[in-house]
This record gives structure tokens, sequence and C-alpha cells, in this order.
């Protein structure tokens, strides 16, 4: 928009009038939010606000995993975090995946119970990861009341077409499904509730008064009676206090590779580098954590320096041997913070956020949609 365009008096009279509620962020919080708020509020006036043109952070940039923890990443957060973190942490994960399936069904998103898998090149990582088995599995029965969730699979990287490969532990409970028929559906979901989406609607500040809001946008302003941030790795433009970071994370799809035998999700390195499967290419992405200090921005882009670590795991592990070519990259926002635990609470009477979901959108982003309607409806 040009600096001097303004709502006309039409567009305010006939889309800019008074909601009851507002969220800012289209992605997978701000969906299923909205409609929570519309089972809870039947005659609400709900509306989205989103800056892009389609959900802009990471709801429709990710990989499709529905994963709730690589073996060797609970075992590292349950090094840094106490146990009762890291076991709350994994149930919204597990619930939020629940939940998701209850709200989109498998069959509209791709859902494949395909396992996930994690692939370790080292032989003493491997054995050490490999003895955590039986406890890490007596915890995830507590938290989660499932059994066996961890074990030593000797076939799949093989079946897979991998190499350089001392052994992968596959987590039985994962999958994979396709992040954009997901966003899809729900969008229509939020349609058919009569909940108006905003796209291209690149929220300036707000300012709470009179227990309403005033929300200045491109253009003009638009009050509501409450506001929710749904934003993930953007918040801190509105709320630049917030203890959330934004966190660039980069994509690659080959073209198609002949006779492709991946199948499955697989992660190595504690889920920092991750790929799979999309049809007959191969999807990679990660490596955030080799440059902490050059991602941690909300600048969407590639780097010459991420892009060849990428291209060097296929060449090594995945493809290796086989001709391929880069179809298409991308990158998505990611929000993080010193805990993986999302921050959903009321920072003022009118307005709530429910940001840093710490990467893993997909699984937990339902259920803290919900529970932030919840939260918003009751103050």
């Amino acid at each position: 928009m040009t600096e001097n365009y303004t709502f006309s008096f039409w567009e305010k009279e006939s889309f800019l009038y008074t909601q009851d509620f507002i969220i800012i962020g289209a992605g997978i919080v701000g969906l299923q939010a909205s409609i929570a708020l519309r089972q809870l509020h039947p005659d609400a006036r709900i509306m989205i606000l989103e800056r892009g043109a389609l959900p802009s952070g990471a709801s429709t940039r990710n990989a499709g995993f529905a994963c709730f923890g690589s073996i060797s990443e609970i075992l590292d957060d349950l090094q840094k975090s106490p146990e009762s973190l890291v076991a709350d942490t994994v149930k919204m994960r597990f619930e939020g995946l629940s939940l998701l399936r209850k709200s989109v069904p498998d069959s509209v998103m791709d859902y494949e119970n395909s396992g996930g898998f994690e692939i370790f090149r080292n032989e003493d990582d491997l054995k050490k990861f490999v003895d955590a088995i039986p406890e890490l599995n007596a915890k995830m029965e507590t938290w989660i009341g499932l059994k066996n969730v961890y074990g030593l699979d000797e076939s799949i990287a093989k079946q897979s077409g991998l190499t350089d490969v001392q052994g992968t532990i596959v987590n039985q409970y994962e999958g994979l499904l396709n992040p954009g028929k997901m966003m899809h559906y729900l969008l229509e979901k939020c349609d058919a509730l009569k909940i108006h989406i905003m796209f291209g609607s690149n929220v300036l500040h707000i300012e709470e008064q009179n227990n309403s809001c005033d929300i200045q946008l491109e253009g003009g302003k638009i009050n509501a009676k409450k506001v929710l941030i749904a934003t993930n790795g953007f918040a801190q433009r509105l709320l630049p206090e917030l203890e959330v970071q934004p966190a660039r994370n980069q994509v690659l799809l080959t073209n198609p590779v002949k006779n492709l035998r991946l199948q499955g999700g697989f992660h190595l390195d504690a889920g920092y580098f991750y790929f799979r499967a999309v049809q007959d290419r191969v999807l990679i992405g990660g490596g955030r954590h080799l440059a902490r200090e050059e991602e941690a921005t909300d600048a969407f882009g590639q780097t010459e320096f991420i892009q060849n670590t990428l291209m060097q795991l296929l060449r090594t592990h995945v493809l290796k041997g086989q001709d391929f070519e880069i179809e298409h990259s991308w990158s998505g926002i990611l929000g993080i913070g010193s805990q993986k635990k999302p921050i959903i609470q009321m920072t003022s009477p009118s307005i709530g956020v429910a940001v840093r979901m710490g990467g893993m959108g997909v699984a937990i982003g339902t259920l803290v949609g919900i529970q932030a309607a919840e939260m918003i409806s009751l103050c």
C-alpha cells in the first residue's frame, strides 16, 4: 500500500465495523482459536487479520511432520529442563495432534501413520540412545499412556535407500501430513462459520482504551472488544517485551527422483535436520542450529551456507549416487524461546497472546488455539 492510502467510507462501513474478537494471524493457532471462539460465542463478530496473501509464518511452510519428539530431542530436553516441564510439553504436543485429527479428517490432509525415524551417523551415539530406550519408554507411558513409543528399526534406512547410517530409532506413533491441505480445510471451515478473514492486513500497532482496542492498519483503524495475537515468530513486532524470538528455517525440494525409495519422516541431530518424500520428490530442511545468529530473524530468504549444508546431506545420506536438482526452495519463520512451552496469556484486560510454538506448531497449534479462545472468553 502507498503512504497516502486510506480506507473509504464504504470500506469502513462494510468491513471495518467494531468486532467482538479480532485474531491477528491466520496460521493454525489463529484459525483454530477463531473456530473455538465461534463455538463459545455463536453470535459474536469474529475477524482474523493476516498480513500475507496466505498464512505467512510457518503453518503452510513447514515439512508436514506430525511429531511430538525424537528420542535425542527428548533426552536433550531432560538434561536442560525439569522433567515436569518436558512432560507437560510432550503432553501438549500429543494432545494437540489428537485434537487436530478430530478437527481435520485424516483423508483431507493426507495423514499417514508412517512413524517418525531418527537416523544416527555415529555408532557410539546410536548405542547411547538405544540404551536409553527402556527408561524413556517408561516415562512416555507415564506421560501420555502409550507403550513402547521408541524402538530400534534395523531395516527402514536400507529400505529407504539411505547411506552411511549406523541405525534408526523409530517413534511408532508419529506421522506425516499435507500442511497446505490442512490449512485450506481450516480456512474453509472459518468461512462456513462466518469468520471474516482480511488478508493483506498489516497491523502496525494496537492501542488499548476503554475496555476495547484500536488496531491500526495501513489505511485506517478497526476496533475490537478483545484481541488475540497469534503471530508466533512475528509477535515481537507488536509486543517487543515478549520472550519469543524469531527463527528462520530453510527448506529445499528436489525435482522428481527416479525410483525413489524414501518412506516416512526422518530426523537427525536432535530434529534440527529433517527430510521426507513428497510424491516422488525429496523435501529436506533445517540446519538453523549451525548459524543461530544469522537465522535469528523474521525475514524470509535463503543463505548459501544452509542451502549447501542441506545439499550435502542429500548427496551423502539421502540420494547418494543419484541425479537430482533442486526444483524449489523457501523458508518459514518459527517462534522460539528459552522454554519450549508456548506462551498463552493475557498481557492486558483486552489483549491476549498465543505464541512461541517452538517449531511444533502442527503438533500443538490446535490445542494452543483452543486454550487461547477459552482464556480470552473468560477475561
